[in-house]
């Protein structure tokens, strides 16, 4: 099990700096990962759909309403990234097969937008949808949650945050960002294998007989 200290060594030693001990440390490279740390945590989190992040909930529906929506939602306050709503079939949106079209389409798709209320204290989500249930990214503060594949993200993308007041290279930043975004590229690819959906076909038979 990861630790946020063992985070913070994995980031050094990619830049090739020298480990520490605790946040509170003298050295500099202990300031700085005490100073990023959270921040590129939560940006890391909001860049992909992590299964460990991930949370379903039912949201607490607010009295106001808003132009062009019928309902007003608050967001949950672990909320990072609103991903989808659920639609009447209990059916996150995602694709099922069309036979007509012999392709892969995308169903159940529910219009949402993300707002501040008029004194900035609440965040909301705006939507068409009755009794909305939505699933999104939460703030995940345990590093014993985290995936491997997420450690290595998360180490990476803080050595790059850290590549230029630890070593003065954008150059280094910049290679440390690609080896970031190839990581979420395979991030993506282990996420579509995680789970299994029946395709929904339809079947232009079926259809005339109704």
């Amino acid at each position: 099990m990861a630790s946020v200290v063992q985070i913070c060594n994995l980031a050094l030693s990619n830049l090739g700096a020298s480990a520490i001990s605790s946040l509170n440390d003298s050295s500099k490279g202990a300031r700085e990962c005490s100073l990023r740390y959270e921040t590129v945590r939560d940006s890391v989190l909001a860049d992909h759909d992590w299964g460990f992040a991930r949370k379903r909930l039912s949201l607490a529906q607010l009295t106001t309403t808003y132009s062009g929506w019928d309902y007003a939602y608050q967001l949950p306050i672990d909320c990072l990234v609103a991903r989808e709503i659920y639609d009447g079939t209990g059916a996150a949106s995602g694709y099922s097969y069309n036979a007509d079209l012999e392709a892969y389409v995308q169903a159940g798709k529910v219009e949402f937008e993300i707002a501040t209320n008029s004194d900035l204290s609440i965040r909301m989500l705006l939507t068409d949808k009755e009794d909305a249930e939505l699933k999104y990214t939460a703030k995940v503060s345990d590093p014993n949650v985290f995936t491997p594949i997420f450690i290595e993200a998360l180490s990476l993308k803080l050595a790059s945050d850290l590549a230029q007041p630890l070593k003065g290279s954008l150059a280094l930043k910049d290679a440390l960002i690609q080896s970031y975004l190839a990581i979420l590229g395979r991030a993506q690819f282990a996420s579509a294998n995680e789970g299994y959906k029946k395709p929904e076909v339809k079947s232009p038979i079926l259809d005339a007989r109704d």
